[in-house]
């Protein structure tokens, strides 16, 4: 269940600030003292014993003088600084604090993208990777009569053999980039774009030689299978010594869809081609663990695209995490509900899908498909006076206060502002940082 929530980020005392506004208001009169000193010096050596007594007397008055002024222009912060060293019993003080309300929602944590894979080969299943594994670019996706799928970097599925005559297309741009971030180009003669070249040729047999395949500067559709990026492997839909392929019959769930189709976990996929009746061998995603947010659609203006928030983890152990995408289609579900006697009835609901990226991926081992719980940041208020709720007075007759401390236990009268994790912004002609006031819990 959701659960509005509220969350301080950092709290501040401003009585060294008041301290040093002091300390700047005490140096010039002091300066202006001494330099009256030196001035009568002189003069006390030219006289007689007891005129010189006399100066002195007047020196010191003169001095205590301009003491009393400076203990007069000393601005209260100093006094509320003195006070905030040695609190009162049962108070506490007021402060500039950064305040910030969250709303907590509850989210999944998983890897995101999946993915359908289809062989496109004729043959038997001779390899297989392991659910979990994870596989880069270059590597092997599986075998076919011994024959490696290689997985290639690209969202536009493979739907033709790849060869010189080709036309221009997103599959060959593709395979040049792929080509020369593998290292199948190592003079960068590859020009990156959407045409074959020789170079793309000679990158090609570079690659089959690798593989163990005979070098044709020509690849089969089926020899290669375009994904975004790493994989990881989470269904397996085939089994060792199965045949299939192009037309073939499927040897496990999941046979035969297409793009849009669901993966293992019934999330919507997409597929990385393959001609009709191709079976759907295995089912990945990427191997970015994200959260996902089903929002209620009344509070899709908390979800902002690039927008920090904290996740907290089963473990309790809270994470930073940034707003990556927000869905722009609402999801409708509905929800059964019964009360006694009234048999059941059905709740609509409307939400929309926020996906957040987690920025410390070191404490997420073991976590795929926990239940995390997401604070978004609602309001937000920097550098505030504020007190604890429990410091807040209700006023008979309308309005709120705060009492002093120390005698005469004056009220102060405040307007309260953004309530957050148990503090509440206040202002007030007589409110100022480091005034004590009573608090309720102290």
């Amino acid at each position: 269940m959701n659960s509005p929530t509220t969350q301080k980020v950092t709290g501040a005392d401003s009585a060294d600030t008041d301290a040093a506004r002091a300390l700047e208001t005490e140096r010039p009169l002091r300066r202006s003292l001494r330099r009256s000193l030196r001035g009568i010096r002189p003069w006390l050596a030219g006289t007689s014993r007891r005129r010189r007594a006399a100066a002195a007397l007047g020196s010191i008055a003169m001095a205590a003088l301009a003491i009393g002024i400076i203990l007069a222009a000393e601005p209260s912060g100093s006094s509320q600084s003195a006070s905030a060293a040695a609190p009162v019993d049962g108070s506490t003080t007021v402060q500039y604090r950064d305040l910030i309300s969250t709303d907590t929602e509850s989210g999944t944590l998983g890897y995101e993208n999946p993915q359908t894979v289809f062989n496109g080969l004729t043959g038997t299943i001779t390899w297989l990777p392991r659910i979990g594994q994870a596989l880069k670019p270059g590597q092997t996706l599986f075998k076919v009569d011994g024959q490696p799928v290689i997985l290639m970097d690209g969202t536009t599925p493979a739907y033709r053999d790849l060869t010189s005559s080709d036309s221009d297309g997103s599959d060959i741009l593709q395979l040049n980039r792929d080509l020369r971030s593998l290292g199948f180009d190592p003079e960068h003669l590859i020009t990156v774009d959407d045409g074959w070249q020789a170079a793309t040729s000679t990158a090609v047999e570079a690659w089959q030689a690798s593989v163990g395949e005979t070098e044709t500067g020509t690849i089969a559709l089926g020899q290669i299978v375009f994904l975004p990026g790493a994989q990881r492997i989470t269904a397996v839909n085939a089994a060792l010594g199965s045949t299939g392929g192009p037309g073939g019959s499927s040897s496990g769930p999941g046979s035969g869809l297409g793009s849009g189709a669901s993966n293992a976990a019934g999330s919507p996929s997409s597929s990385s081609g393959g001609s009709a009746g191709a079976e759907a061998i295995l089912q990945t995603t990427s191997n970015h663990l994200v959260v996902t947010v089903n929002l209620d659609a009344t509070k899709q203006s908390e979800a902002v695209v690039g927008e920090r928030l904290t996740v907290q983890l089963p473990s309790g152990n809270s994470v930073s995490g940034r707003i990556t995408q927000v869905s722009p289609v609402a999801q409708s579900s509905t929800t059964s509900s019964s009360s006694s006697g009234a048999g059941s009835s059905s709740t609509p609901s409307v939400t929309i899908p926020v996906t957040i990226k987690l920025m410390d991926r070191h404490r997420l081992s073991g976590l795929d498909q926990a239940t995390v719980s997401v604070n978004f940041h609602q309001q937000e208020e920097r550098h505030v006076l504020s007190v604890p709720v429990t410091a807040l007075l209700a006023i008979a007759g309308g309005g709120y206060a705060i009492q002093q401390a120390t005698a005469p236990h004056r009220l102060v009268a405040v307007t309260p502002g953004l309530f957050a994790a148990g503090y509440v912004q206040i202002s007030g002609a007589q409110a100022y940082p480091g005034l004590q006031v009573t608090d309720s819990q102290g």
